[in-house]
């Protein structure tokens, strides 16, 4: 089958608009590629060093509600009220 002289003329013009406007979405995207390149190289960074990755997330745990009886007695924090059969007093007032 053969493609007339105006059919492929207009594809040509066709062809020159999508290049155009593929240069055009990339020129676009480049500042937007090169931020996620350097975001994940900045992170790449960070998970090889797994001490430092360790100590941040233990830094950023949440805080629990009650101490163990060995840091009570370290920060001088005072001892829950036991009675005589030995378990803390957990009633609620």
């Amino acid at each position: 089958m053969e493609i007339g002289h105006e059919t492929r003329s207009l594809l040509q013009q066709l062809e020159k608009q999508v290049l155009q406007q593929v240069v055009r979405n990339r020129g676009e995207l480049r500042p937007v590629l090169n931020h996620i390149q350097h975001d994940l190289r900045q992170l790449s960074l960070y998970l090889s060093q797994p001490a430092t990755a360790q100590s941040d997330a233990a830094a950023h745990q949440p805080q629990r509600r009650g101490k163990t009886p060995a840091n009570r007695q370290a920060t001088g924090t005072p001892q829950p009220h036991r009675p005589a059969g030995g378990d803390a007093d957990e009633s609620v007032v």
